[in-house]
């Protein structure tokens, strides 16, 4: 299965990242929260640095030769930062989050 990397900002993902890598008969999990307090704002540098150590951890998944899927809770920006600078790192999969608890659906990237 693949290796599910799941990044949140704000609120956590809870469960449903043990729930979709069971799911998906992941070979691993590795999780990344960022919580923000009430008047904490995610601003242009940590976007730019989160989505900079995403890409990096993708990049050396994809040297080890390993399936990914990448799970995301935050801001539109993240998500298109990550995805602008993913070229070279391989496919990776990115299922859609349904703003419960639950993943559907998704895309490629890299």
């Amino acid at each position: 299965g693949p290796f599910v990397l799941a990044i949140s900002v704000g609120a956590d993902l809870g469960q449903a990242v043990e729930r979709y890598a069971a799911d998906h008969g992941a070979r691993g999990i590795e999780r990344l929260h960022v919580p923000l307090a009430g008047g904490d704002f995610f601003d242009a540098d940590a976007v730019r640095a989160l989505a900079a150590h995403t890409v990096r951890r993708l990049n050396t998944l994809h040297a080890e030769g390993t399936p990914k899927h990448l799970l995301l809770r935050g801001p539109a920006s993240l998500a298109t930062s990550i995805g602008l600078a993913a070229n070279g790192t391989g496919r990776t999969f990115v299922p859609a989050y349904d703003g419960h608890d639950d993943y559907v659906g998704g895309l490629s990237i890299g």
